[in-house]
C-alpha cells in the first residue's frame, strides 16, 4: 500500500479494514504513519480476524493464524509490515489476524446499520398502509425465502448435472461449493429465528427471576464438585444474606421498563422488530448497597451450548473447584435486564452505577452473582453495568448482523409490497416515492416531537 501521514479522519475511514496504523517509537521523531490500503496493496489486505467470522453465540473464536510485526527496510528507507506463522499452519487452512480494531470499527458499523434498519422499517410501514387501503395483502417472508431458495437451488441443479458423473478429481472445488451452499440454505431460517425473541415475562415469586439456582441439566461430576466444596468457601455476608436467600420482595427495589427515549443506546441500536428493555431504581441505593442479584439457570459451559450467549454470565468459583466451566443463564431474569453502560460519543456519557461480586453460598452449594451499587443510585435512574471487553468482541458482531438480516428481510417485503402497488392504475414509481418520502419524514418528525415531550 501506499505510507500516508496519520491523520484523525483516518479513524472514520478504518470501517472498511483497510487502514493499518504503525506508531513510530520513542526514539524516532517521526510522525504517526497509516498503509492505505484501499486502493493499492496485495492479498494481504484480505486477511480476515478471527472475531469477525461469524460464528454461534457461545462459540469460542478461532485463534489467529498469523501475526504482524515491524519491520524497517534499510534499502528502501521505510518501515513495512510483515506476517509471519503464529502457529503451525495446514495446506489450504484460512489465515487469520487479531487486528484489535473491532471495538472501534464496530462503533460506526453499528450506528450506519441500525439506520438502515430504522429507514426500511418506515418504508415498509408506509407501504403497508396502502396495502391496507387498496386491499392488497401482505406478503410473507418465509414464502419469499422459499422462493428464493428454490430459484438458488435450481440454478444449483445444473451446476449438479454438470459434474455429475465426471471425474470428482478433476471437479472436486465443484462439489465442495455444492455442498457448502447447500448447508448454507438449510441453516438460512434457523440463523433467522434465532434474532426473533420473545418479550421475557417476570414473576418475582420465580426464584431463577431472583437468584441463580442449579439446572437440572448439571452432570454429576459438576453436581458432585460443587456438593463437596468445603463450608469455609462461604463468602455471604450479613449484607447480602437476605437477598441470596430471596427474602426481599424485588418488585419494591427495581422495576423492568421498556425503554423508550431514543436518546439511550439500548434504544437507538435495537431492531426495529423488537423492545429494549431496561431497569429502573424504585429504591434509592447508597453506595456498597446490594442490588440485586444475577438470577438464572446455573448450566455447565460448552462451545455448542444452545444458550442464549447475550444473557450468559461466567462464574468464577472457589479455588477448590476442579470442573468444568459454569455459567448463570439470565435470559428472563432481572438482573439479565441489566443494560450496558456503554453510549456512542456522539451521545451524553453514562458511567456504570453498579459492580458484580461473585459469591459461594454454602447453604444452598451454588454461586451467587451479585450487583453491588458503586455511588448512590436515586429513585428513577437506570441500572448499569460494565459487560467488559471479551462480552463485546462477540456481541458487536452479533448486534450488527442481526440488524443485517433484518434490513435483508425487510427489503425484501418492500420490492414485493412495490411490485402490488405499482401494479394498480391509480399508482406508479414517482407517486409511490413521494409517499413513502412524507411517510416517513412525517414519522422520524413525530419521533422527535414524542421525545421532547417525554
Amino acid at each position: 500500500g501506499k505510507w500516508q501521514k496519520y491523520r484523525k479522519s483516518h479513524t472514520r475511514r478504518s470501517n472498511n479494514g483497510q487502514i493499518v496504523k504503525v506508531a513510530g517509537g520513542r526514539q524516532h521523531a517521526v510522525q504517526s504513519l497509516v498503509i492505505e490500503c484501499s486502493s493499492h496493496g496485495n492479498e494481504s489486505r484480505h486477511i480476515d480476524d478471527p472475531a469477525w467470522i461469524y460464528t454461534d453465540q457461545g462459540a469460542n473464536i478461532q485463534d489467529p493464524t498469523l501475526e504482524a510485526c515491524l519491520i524497517l527496510d534499510l534499502v528502501r528507507k521505510i518501515p513495512t509490515v510483515g506476517y509471519r506463522a503464529a502457529k503451525d499452519v495446514e495446506s489450504g487452512q484460512e489465515l487469520m489476524m487479531d487486528w484489535g480494531c473491532w471495538t472501534e470499527i464496530s462503533t460506526i458499523l453499528l450506528p450506519q446499520q441500525a439506520m438502515v434498519s430504522t429507514a426500511l422499517q418506515r418504508e415498509y410501514e408506509s407501504l403497508k398502509d396502502i396495502a391496507d387501503e387498496e386491499s392488497i395483502s401482505l406478503p410473507n417472508i418465509n414464502s419469499l425465502d422459499a422462493e428464493e431458495e428454490e430459484e438458488e437451488m435450481y440454478s444449483l441443479k445444473g451446476v449438479y448435472h454438470e459434474i455429475k458423473g465426471v471425474d470428482q478429481g478433476t471437479y472436486g472445488e465443484s462439489y465442495v461449493q455444492l455442498n457448502k451452499i447447500r448447508e448454507n440454505l438449510a441453516i438460512k431460517q434457523q440463523t433467522r429465528k434465532r434474532w426473533h425473541k420473545a418479550c421475557a415475562q417476570f414473576d418475582s415469586k420465580d426464584p431463577t427471576t431472583n437468584i441463580a439456582v442449579r439446572s437440572r441439566d448439571l452432570s454429576p461430576e459438576v453436581t458432585n464438585l460443587l456438593d463437596s466444596l468445603p463450608e469455609e468457601c462461604d463468602t455471604i455476608d450479613e449484607s447480602v444474606r437476605a437477598l441470596v436467600n430471596n427474602e426481599i420482595d424485588m418488585s419494591e427495589r427495581l422495576t423492568v421498563v421498556e425503554i423508550t427515549d431514543i436518546q439511550n443506546p439500548a434504544r437507538l441500536f435495537c431492531r426495529p422488530d423488537e423492545k429494549p428493555y431496561g431497569v429502573v431504581a424504585k429504591k434509592q441505593f447508597e453506595k456498597g448497597e446490594p442490588v440485586a442479584c444475577y438470577g438464572g439457570r446455573l448450566i455447565e459451559y460448552s462451545p455448542n451450548d444452545s444458550a442464549d450467549g447475550a444473557y450468559f454470565f461466567d462464574v468464577h468459583l472457589p479455588d477448590d473447584y476442579v470442573g468444568p466451566e459454569l455459567g448463570i443463564d439470565g435470559k428472563g431474569s432481572i438482573g439479565g435486564r441489566i443494560n450496558d453502560s456503554w453510549g456512542p460519543p456522539q451521545l451524553k456519557r453514562r458511567d456504570p452505577n453498579v459492580i458484580a461480586v461473585t459469591h459461594w453460598d454454602a447453604s444452598k452449594r451454588t454461586p451467587q452473582i451479585v450487583f453491588l451499587a458503586t455511588k448512590r443510585i436515586k429513585v428513577g435512574d437506570e441500572i448499569l453495568y460494565h459487560y467488559g471487553e471479551s462480552y463485546w468482541k462477540i456481541m458487536w458482531k452479533n448486534l450488527i448482523v442481526s440488524h443485517a438480516d433484518f434490513a435483508s428481510s425487510t427489503l425484501k417485503l418492500c420490492e414485493a409490497l412495490r411490485k402490488d402497488i405499482c401494479a394498480l392504475p391509480n399508482w406508479n414509481k414517482e407517486k409511490l416515492d413521494a409517499h413513502v418520502m412524507k411517510f416517513c419524514r412525517k414519522r422520524k418528525r413525530s419521533a422527535y416531537q414524542q421525545q421532547r415531550q417525554s
